[in-house]
């Protein structure tokens, strides 16, 4: 007989709520292997039909159409109790409801807001206990995430703690965990041996206006001293597209699922300021380099990296290789860099989900 029954609330708007997701549910059985825990999308709770529609809308307005995107939202993040979610609240109560009553869990924990909110108002109406822990998964004390019946809040850094406490939120319900990400990011780095040459790793998902084509890539070549890895992720495309001649100094490489070993082998790391991905690297103690972007929850994301000094953001894209250039060569600059992610990773509470869950 199981333990607890812990269910895991998400929703499909890019991949950093799944990514969260999977690193508490990993983190947890790592320790309870006795308890039953399962990841649960809210849109196949409430109309599984707006699961793939809600994705491609969110990638869409980010990639497309950045303005009207950051009008909901700003709308969202500043609103107490906004329209939008309020309604979904009234027209799916019903099933949400009916879910729960049906899977009994005995501790819920949501990865996105809107499932805080439905958590929130299922306890509220029915005079449930239920624990409902809530894990915030980008640099931001946006109003959707707070919810009366809240128990715990799990922040990304202490500057969120210090804005949820001015929202009201009791300082003793928000543990600053940094956001979490898989056990094999928490490894410590080890030692290179052998070539002493420098390495980057960049994240094709990430290169925004960058015209990501040969000419780019003859660029990077022109830096001899440097190795670069690029990982194009999904787009196995692009990934053929790249292959069609060898490149002294640079790997492509399509989809893998060894990023925490890519990034344990460089020196610097070329990526898109999602929550998740930043906290990948934090955790390596591997320096960013991010292109400037007004997005919403990225644009937060960038602040928090020029505030704590982890990273370079550049602002045009015709001085990404010459950046690239500076930085590498700059050990001064980098380590300075790696220490100020090393301070970081201290303010974080370890192994606050296995004590929030036992």
């Amino acid at each position: 007989m199981t333990e607890k029954k812990i269910v895991i609330l998400t929703a499909t708007f890019g991949m950093g709520h799944h990514s969260v997701s999977k690193a508490l549910k990993s983190e947890i059985e790592r320790v309870y292997y006795d308890y039953d825990i399962k990841i649960v999308d809210i849109f196949d709770i409430i109309k599984p039909s707006y699961k793939k529609i809600a994705q491609e809308l969110y990638n869409y307005l980010t990639r497309e159409f950045e303005t009207l995107y950051n009008f909901f939202y700003n709308y969202k993040r500043e609103s107490k109790h906004n329209l939008i979610d309020e309604l979904l609240y009234t027209r799916y109560n019903r099933r949400f409801k009916d879910y729960m009553d049906r899977e009994n869990p005995s501790i819920i924990i949501s990865t996105f807001p809107m499932t805080s909110g439905f958590v929130s108002r299922y306890k509220t109406k029915n005079d449930e206990n239920i624990p409902l822990i809530t894990v915030i998964t980008d640099v931001v004390d946006s109003w959707e995430w707070v919810h009366d019946e809240t128990n715990l809040y799990f922040v990304p850094t202490i500057e969120v703690k210090d804005m949820l406490r001015l929202k009201g939120v009791d300082k003793d319900t928000i543990m600053v965990t940094g956001i979490p990400v898989g056990q094999a990011f928490k490894v410590d780095k080890k030692p290179q041996i052998g070539s002493q040459r420098k390495q980057v790793l960049i994240m094709s998902s990430a290169m925004g206006k960058i015209k990501f084509d040969e000419s780019f890539l003859k660029q990077l070549e022109e830096l001899e001293e440097t190795n670069f890895i690029i990982v194009t992720g999904t787009d196995y495309e692009l990934a053929e597209s790249l292959k069609t001649r060898t490149y002294k100094n640079i790997q492509i490489l399509g989809y893998v699922n060894n990023i925490a070993e890519l990034m344990e082998a460089s020196d610097l790391i070329y990526t898109k300021p999602g929550g998740v991905t930043l906290f990948e690297a934090i955790n390596k103690e591997i320096p960013l380099l991010i292109q400037e972007t007004a997005v919403g929850q990225e644009f937060a994301n960038i602040e928090f990296v020029k505030n704590r000094e982890i990273g370079i953001v550049i602002d045009q894209a015709t001085h990404f290789v010459d950046e690239i250039a500076n930085i590498i060569n700059d050990d001064v600059k980098l380590f300075k860099l790696k220490s100020n992610m090393y301070e970081l990773k201290k303010e974080f509470m370890d192994e606050a989900i296995l004590k929030a869950v036992r």
